[in-house]
């Protein structure tokens, strides 16, 4: 595309810019967010799933009895739920939310960050209709509403009604949604009110939806204008490979910076190929791939740093590679290790992890929507960002390098035996 071509779309993207400029100026003002201030936006667990189970149980805090469970049965237009000994539990083997009454029951799977597990929705409609509910509906509550990965649904697929069984939810509809009418309905009552519209505007916020409605009609508006609309198509029917550059880029200069100190491993390495298939693919997708480097030995296995892509956001940490797979971690040689590791850890051991950070700031090439995210397809801050990414890396991996050899040492009680039995 020439200079002439490209034009109309620059005087676009001009235009927009100064719509965008105008509501950040005037929303500057309103831009204090208790979640924000408790560093926690991310906490899947702890904040997203406590918060939802305390607007939902009957007898919360907010004093409004069944009416913000009404309104989210009258979103999943579940017209027939009896509110009679209704009951909300979270954390139910490890089901996130399970609303019952004496013969219904209704699932929610909070997927905000984590994996999905093998056969876990299965399970859990197994473990409910064991208990004698006849009536069970699952909802998989992700960011985008993306459909659950085929091994987490397990045999459920095979049930005659499965399409009723299981349903998606979304955070930046549904969610978004369902919280403007729990708004609506607390009008008179001030501090829950302003909780609900912060709350909201953090969902807003992880979801990559900030524009307001008067911003989304004037950004309407616009586009409406000349033939605006043919250029802002050129631009959406382009966004995929404005993605897989953005994510290309940003794994093909960090390798450039690691391979200066380190040997890249081909385990689990990005490629072209990968990147395209997240991109592309809804289903059976394996967004679990980046850069392995191997940092020395650890009780005869291969200590190794992977900064890895993930289902949502991307993460290093310290792994244990032996015979060239990623090994459970959870051995009992390691607990020395692990433990200490913790100590400086955002995120303790699970499986095939030792423990390890999140990239900071936090970017996500799933969701493709954060301004830090988006900004790494420009060179200038990608270079920025990668450095000081990189100098985060390696202050972790230092701290690790001493965290091992500290696990490795023996305690005065072994160096006493060890010296009595020679």
């Amino acid at each position: 595309m020439n200079e002439t071509q490209s034009a109309p779309i620059i005087n676009l993207l001009n235009k927009v810019e100064i719509i965008d400029m105008r509501y950040q100026k005037i929303n500057e003002k309103d831009n204090f967010n208790i979640f924000n201030l408790l560093n926690r936006k991310f906490d899947e667990v702890h904040l997203h799933s406590r918060f939802l189970y305390e607007l939902l149980h009957p007898k919360g805090m907010h004093g409004m009895g069944t009416a913000f469970l009404e309104k989210l049965l009258e979103l999943l237009e579940i017209n027939e739920f009896s509110l009679k000994n209704v009951q909300i539990q979270k954390e139910h083997r490890n089901i996130d939310l399970l609303i019952t009454n004496e013969t219904q029951a209704i699932i929610i799977e909070n997927k905000l960050w984590a994996v999905d597990q093998p056969a876990q929705l299965q399970r859990y409609y197994d473990h409910i209709s064991s208990k004698g509910f006849k009536d069970i509906r699952i909802y998989y509550l992700s960011i985008d509403g993306k459909d659950a990965e085929a091994h987490s649904i397990g045999n459920l697929k095979d049930l005659p009604n499965f399409k009723e069984i299981l349903q998606n939810l979304s955070y930046v509809f549904d969610i978004n949604k369902w919280l403007e009418a729990c708004i609506k309905e607390s009008y008179d009552k001030a501090p829950l009110r302003e909780t609900l519209i912060q709350y909201r505007l953090l969902i807003q916020e992880i979801s990559g939806k900030t524009m307001g409605r008067e911003e989304e009609l004037e950004m309407v508006n616009l586009i409406s204008q000349n033939d605006n609309i043919i250029q802002a198509q050129k631009v959406a029917e382009n966004w995929k490979h404005v993605r897989w550059h953005t994510e290309w880029r940003f794994w093909t200069d960090l390798e450039v910076i690691i391979a200066k100190d380190y040997q890249i491993m081909d385990l689990q390495k990005y490629s072209d190929q990968k990147i395209s298939s997240n991109i592309h693919q809804t289903r059976n997708r394996n967004p679990w791939f980046g850069i392995m480097f191997s940092i020395g030995d650890f009780l005869g296995d291969n200590s190794c740093i992977f900064i890895e892509r993930g289902d949502e956001d991307v993460y290093y940490g310290l792994t244990i590679i032996r015979n060239n797979s990623k090994n459970f971690n959870n051995d009992q040689k390691y607990q020395p290790l692990t433990a200490l590791i913790n100590s400086f850890s955002e995120w303790s051991n699970n499986d095939h992890w030792i423990g390890g950070n999140y990239c900071s700031p936090r970017i996500n090439f799933n969701m493709f929507s954060g301004e830090d995210t988006l900004r790494l397809l420009n060179e200038n801050y990608r270079t920025i960002y990668l450095s000081n990414l990189w100098t985060q890396m390696k202050l972790f991996i230092n701290q690790v390098n001493q965290t091992m050899i500290q696990a490795k040492e023996p305690k005065p009680s072994e160096s006493i035996i060890s010296t009595t039995e020679s």
